[in-house]
């Protein structure tokens, strides 16, 4: 009897080991070798599913893509999936989607992802117009948006992903403009150009009116269209070759961008949880924006910074420009507020005052009494504190370099009407102009660039406005 129940125990024993080793192949929180993890999602059009979506998995270029239908529900499950970084691309005739491309990072678990939202891009043989209205990260639903221009007049409603769409159309610019009681829109409307493909109009954002989002105190001056020879023979060779461009009337802020307004940008955007900071540093969208816990001297210095909750600027320094911002923090406070970063050609073009002027100064040229540049202060100085040039601009020369918008590479010969900068360069980085209050005269030449890396001492931005909003 005493045999038999031995037996009996070490035959429960066993089955115990083989139910473990079993749950354990099948287990959410761990890949099999012959089954890895899942990547499960769906696609929805309006408050309804979407069968039949072909989903597209990419990944590295050792990955084999895989591609699955959507099924009567919408769904569509992606199996033996390693860690790794992967992109689901959604697919169906007459379909577009939001996104279009929805990334999605495998690390030690199997993975739901967000909903993709589809919409029907109608029917017609002309071209798409399409766009987003975000409230927050979010689409916003039953939103009204018209579309003018090229003599046509249309109105369209949001999806509850937020989607627009406009079908039939023939080449040309138009505006869309947004409307949905009890909310306000940045920018208040968008320019989109059709050009022989279907386009798609910049996100805007809507706020409830009541909200957190108010619009900085921003001095914006009128910069009018013109052609300008960019670039110079007598710099160095990013400054060459000297070539014809052409830019569009837009406006800019005649000032830098304070201390203060920063401060209030960031007390804006945490409340509505764009960023978060520590005693440190503040991110958004997985990018630093700003560091205010660094030391370089009594002068060269943040002076913006974060405790209880509270963004705070040093009392004096309210209205000197705002440093150790990344580019990043720089187009999330133009963007924030539906505003751009300045294109290269549209910082060299108002800098040069509309007469080829070499310096950024009320008459091209530069000393002490014109900029603060050169160390003849010792420090940055408060923003219009010398001769404004003959756009109404301040300080487009010295106190501090400026963000512009482009990624920094070599010019072309051609002429071009309102260049955006390279698609691409091998080290995606970005640049300044302007110099600073430490830089020699060489330096704060209007045509003078130079890329950056990421922040520093003697780096702010200023802000632009374009007609319809566009922003780049």
């Amino acid at each position: 009897m005493k045999k038999a129940s031995a037996f009996f125990w070490a035959f429960i024993l066993l089955l115990a080991i083989i139910m473990v080793v079993s749950c354990s192949k099948g287990s959410t929180t761990g890949p099999s070798e012959e089954k890895g993890y899942t990547i499960q999602g769906a696609v929805e059009e309006g408050n309804s599913s979407l069968p039949g979506v072909s989903i597209r998995l990419t990944g590295s270029p050792s990955f084999e893509d895989q591609t699955t239908i959507t099924n009567e529900y919408g769904a569509y499950i992606f199996s033996g999936i390693a860690d790794g970084g992967y992109a689901i691309i959604p697919s169906k005739a007459g379909y577009i989607f939001d996104p279009a491309s929805l990334p999605v990072t495998v690390s030690g678990s199997n993975k739901t992802v967000r909903v993709i939202i589809a919409t029907q891009a109608g029917t017609g043989n002309g071209y798409i117009v399409s766009g987003i209205i975000r409230e927050g990260d979010f689409g916003l639903s039953g939103v009204s948006v018209q579309l003018t221009g090229n003599g046509v007049s249309k109105t369209a409603t949001t999806s509850s992903g937020g989607v627009y769409i406009f079908g039939d159309l023939a080449n040309g610019t138009y505006i869309v403009t947004p409307s949905k009681s009890g909310y306000k829109f940045f920018p208040s409307s968008a320019q989109v150009v059709v050009n022989g493909a279907n386009a798609s109009a910049a996100d805007i954002s809507a706020t409830e009116q009541g909200g957190t989002q108010i619009i900085p105190n921003i001095t914006f001056v009128s910069i009018p269209g013109g052609t300008f020879q960019m670039g110079s023979w007598e710099g160095d060779v990013f400054e060459k070759p000297v070539h014809t461009v052409t830019v569009s009337s837009f406006e800019m802020s005649a000032y830098e961008v304070t201390n203060a307004q920063y401060a209030a940008y960031l007390n804006a955007a945490l409340a509505s949880g764009e960023i978060i900071a520590d005693h440190s540093l503040v991110f958004g969208k997985g990018q630093e924006y700003i560091t205010f816990d660094t030391y370089y001297g009594p002068i060269n210095r943040p002076w913006i910074s974060y405790s209880c909750n509270i963004f705070s600027v040093a009392s004096g320094k309210e209205n000197w420009p705002v440093v150790f911002v990344t580019w990043e923090g720089a187009k999330a406070f133009a963007l924030y507020y539906g505003f751009d970063l300045p294109t290269e050609a549209e910082w060299e073009y108002a800098c040069c005052g509309g007469k080829q002027y070499t310096y950024g100064t009320d008459d091209g040229t530069i000393n002490s009494g014109k900029a603060n540049y050169n160390g003849n202060v010792g420090s940055p100085r408060d923003v219009g504190s010398y001769p404004k040039n003959p756009y109404g601009l301040y300080d487009m020369s010295g106190n501090v370099w400026e963000w512009f918008n482009d990624l920094f590479g070599h010019y072309s010969s051609e002429s071009v009407l309102d260049p955006t900068g390279p698609t691409s360069t091998q080290d995606s980085i970005h640049g300044v102009r302007g110099g600073s209050w430490s830089s020699s005269s060489y330096h704060c030449r209007s045509a003078y660039r130079v890329g950056k890396w990421a922040w520093g001492g003697d780096i702010g931005f200023r802000v632009v406005r374009r007609p319809g909003g566009k922003q780049y």
